[in-house]
């Protein structure tokens, strides 16, 4: 099978399109010819992993539509991004047999075949096919299951070990708005702070709020490959319901997420009720919803222990990409009404 994966990321945007489409990319060119075309700010580009497939940056849109219109025809083109333009959906039309999206957010969803996501009961009007269900995570290829003599030895060291990670890029810029109320916390903490290749934000407020307490160990880190490297050493983590959210359920960490607004949760309901991860609320309820809940996590190592098992309870394994794979094929097998539509693209 000929293979085109096509993501976005920016420091607005965040990067956990491009970090998931890479991912999908390493399982599916153990298998099949594999194309991958990155929208990307410039100077991104080397969070892009190497492999033998071929790996092709674009700075914008634009370049993006120049390389598909005169692009060589793919069985499947998958795509993992929350916008594109009309002439480069329309060149991947007419140079694919099959559209599939494996992002949860995307505006031309309703034009896709196939739609793969990780929330139960998605739906999409129209004829897309829909696959969801947790089965259908893609997960980091550096996160593990996190072993049980770990995580007791974790807990075992008294001071709570704690990160707070909001994406590759921190897109909202709120990594030094949770950390002045983490701090708040009566006793000493160890707080792993997890900036994404992609932070671009000032480090200054950072650096102050360590500089101005003594109570605290904080840690400031740059983190790519080495993230699950941390997270598998802390008791649990402060996210924004993303991505990493999925892989510490996988993982056995125990979370809890912030959201900028509360339609996004909504997606998680699933997980939460589920006792697998924790809603902390917005960005605007700190003090009332997320302060309370996470010095509970920090105090209470039976809820950890706890949420860790309601974690294992959710079956999730790292076969998400080989099932979508595996859908793909099996839609190539069916037979495909011809595509009418032209090559041209008015510009």
């Amino acid at each position: 099978m000929k293979l085109r994966i096509i993501s976005k990321g920016s420091v607005t945007d965040g990067l956990g399109h491009v970090f998931r489409s890479q991912s999908f990319m390493r399982r599916a060119a153990r298998e099949h010819e594999v194309e991958v075309c990155t929208v990307i700010d410039q100077g991104l580009a080397h969070i892009l992993r190497d492999c033998e497939c071929s790996n092709l940056v674009f700075p914008d849109m634009h370049g993006l539509e120049r390389h598909l219109e005169k692009s060589v025809d793919v069985d499947a083109t998958v795509f993992d991004m929350m916008t594109i333009s009309k002439r480069a959906l329309e060149f991947s039309r007419g140079r694919s047999s099959i559209l599939a999206s494996i992002s949860p957010v995307f505006d031309k969803m309703a034009d896709m075949d196939m739609f793969f996501t990780r929330f139960p009961g998605d739906s999409v009007q129209g004829k897309t096919r829909v696959f969801s269900g947790p089965e259908y995570t893609i997960y980091g290829f550096n996160c593990m299951p996190i072993r049980d003599d770990v995580y007791d030895r974790t807990l075992a060291q008294g001071v709570p070990s704690v990160a707070l990670s909001l994406g590759g890029a921190d897109a909202l810029n709120k990594t030094a708005q949770i950390l002045s109320e983490m701090i708040r916390y009566p006793d000493p903490l160890l707080i792993w702070v997890l900036l994404g290749e992609g932070y671009s934000h000032s480090h200054d407020r950072l650096v102050e709020m360590v500089k101005s307490q003594h109570r605290h160990e904080i840690v400031l880190a740059r983190t790519g490959n080495s993230m699950w490297r941390i997270l598998g050493n802390c008791g649990f983590a402060v996210l924004a319901g993303g991505v990493t959210t999925m892989e510490a359920m996988y993982a056995g960490l125990p979370t809890i997420n912030v959201f900028d607004d509360g339609s996004k949760a909504k997606s998680m309901d699933h997980y939460f009720r589920s006792g697998a991860t924790l809603d902390g609320g917005t960005y605007a309820t700190l003090e009332e919803i997320f302060a309370p809940r996470f010095a509970a996590l920090c105090r209470d190592t039976r809820w950890l222990l706890e949420i860790r098992r309601n974690c294992a309870g959710l079956g999730l394994d790292d076969l998400g990409a080989r099932r979508i794979l595996l859908h793909i094929e099996d839609a190539l097998g069916e037979p495909t009404p011809a595509r009418t539509e032209s090559h041209e693209v008015a510009a």
